[in-house]
């Protein structure tokens, strides 16, 4: 009945060199993350119980510093799946621009290009939250 299975219409043909850049990309990008999440582990046994949580019990401050490398090891997918799905509404270099820019300009969690006044009333918030004046790029 049918003479072989014909890919549909929408579907582009995916070069080579494409997929050597994918191939290659995410082996990096995976280890780049897991690098982090070593030394941060590693800093949380080490290092940030005494620095941040100082308690009387070292035990508890241990606790309480790996506390915030689970919150972090969680908050990452659940990031991956918002930002992903904003990046496919409108843009995925535009929702990696906002997520860099979002704490530096107002940080108040709300894409500002999609708000009236864009980016100059994000920026002019940050500022008003920071209390530096017009201007002011601290």
């Amino acid at each position: 009945m049918t003479a072989g299975l014909q890919p549909a219409p929408d579907v582009r043909a995916v070069s080579r060199k494409d997929v050597r850049t994918v191939i290659t990309s995410s082996p990096m990008g995976t280890t780049v993350e897991w690098y982090d999440f070593f030394l941060y582990s590693t800093a949380a046994s080490l290092v940030f119980d005494e620095l941040f949580f100082p308690t009387d019990d070292p035990a508890v401050s241990t606790m309480l510093a790996f506390v915030t490398f689970f919150v972090g090891f969680v908050a990452r997918p659940l990031g991956g799946v918002l930002f992903g799905h904003v990046g496919d509404r409108i843009g995925r270099k535009r929702t990696l621009v906002d997520a860099a820019d979002g704490p530096v300009h107002g940080g108040d969690g709300r894409a500002s290009h999609l708000r009236a006044g864009g980016t100059a009333r994000a920026r002019a918030a940050g500022a008003a939250a920071r209390g530096a004046g017009p201007g002011d790029r601290r």
